[in-house]
């Protein structure tokens, strides 16, 4: 399994997440929290609700420029999974 150094928490697993749900993690804010588990991490990509909403916009058609603007970062599992539970406690 692939691993990342994080600051916090250490040596961890990975996860990704979009950049609004990393910055609205560092805010301690609720941005929405949607996931697709790609099997390549340890946790499912996520993507916040503005995303989300540009991702059914587009429907069947070409996802890279969706992907720019959600800009997806290499997280760590444990920082990835206090920005699933800071949603579902404010969502």
């Amino acid at each position: 399994m692939k691993t990342v150094r994080c600051p916090k928490h250490g040596k961890q697993e990975v996860g990704v997440a979009c950049i609004h749900i990393l910055l609205a993690l560092d805010e301690n804010k609720t941005v929405g929290f949607y996931t697709k588990d790609y099997n390549d991490c340890a946790r499912p990509w996520a993507w916040c609700s503005d995303c989300e909403h540009e991702l059914v916009k587009l429907g069947d058609n070409d996802k890279r420029s969706w992907m720019r603007r959600a800009n997806f970062k290499v997280v760590c599992c444990n920082c990835w999974d206090e920005a699933k539970e800071l949603s579902s406690a404010n969502g």
